[in-house]
């Protein structure tokens, strides 16, 4: 979602938007997996102004437009990457949450949030979404999501970045990840 258009010109032009929406249908454990820009790690003592893919990254999950609401969220800092920068972040309500979604196991975890967070009958309670954001991105970063024009050119502009979800239950992400 790039900020002339979807946002109609009132987002951060500097900040470039990727949403996907989720259905508990299919899984009540939400896995994603991709690969983390390089940011300024301050929090490990990198300078701040450092010449990095990016400056800040982060992922929410959130109710419905209408609503507004944010569930949870974690930033670049707080993943837990490996020594590719590769990440796991599993997404589900508190009580489907996999005992090894855990810092120490590698795995970072959210909040699925209630659904749409509509204060209707019409509340879809199985809905969900993300939306990650990558702020002031290297113009000299070849997988840079700024480098996307048109829907459909995500996944082969952003390459090794590109985030990959699939769906699951508790019991089988606790089984695959021993």
């Amino acid at each position: 979602m790039r900020w002339e258009g979807a946002a109609g010109g009132g987002a951060n032009p500097l900040t470039v938007y990727l949403v996907t929406y989720l259905s508990r249908k299919f899984g009540p454990v939400y896995v994603l997996r991709g690969k983390l820009p390089t940011f300024p790690n301050t929090y490990k003592g990198l300078p701040i102004m450092a010449k990095e893919q990016i400056v800040y990254w982060s992922v929410v999950s959130v109710a419905a437009g209408p609503s507004g609401e944010l569930w949870d969220g974690l930033y670049d800092m707080q993943l837990p990457l490996d020594h590719n920068n590769n990440y796991t972040i599993v997404m589900s309500r508190p009580e489907d949450r996999p005992k090894n979604a855990a810092p120490e196991n590698g795995v970072a975890w959210m909040n699925w949030g209630p659904g749409e967070g509509l204060n209707d009958p019409r509340n879809r309670t199985n809905w969900g979404m993300l939306i990650m954001r990558f702020i002031a991105c290297d113009p000299n970063w070849g997988n840079s999501p700024t480098k996307i024009v048109k829907p459909g050119e995500e996944e082969a502009v952003l390459g090794p970045y590109y985030p990959r979800g699939e769906y699951t239950d508790k019991a089988s992400f606790e089984t695959a990840r021993r």
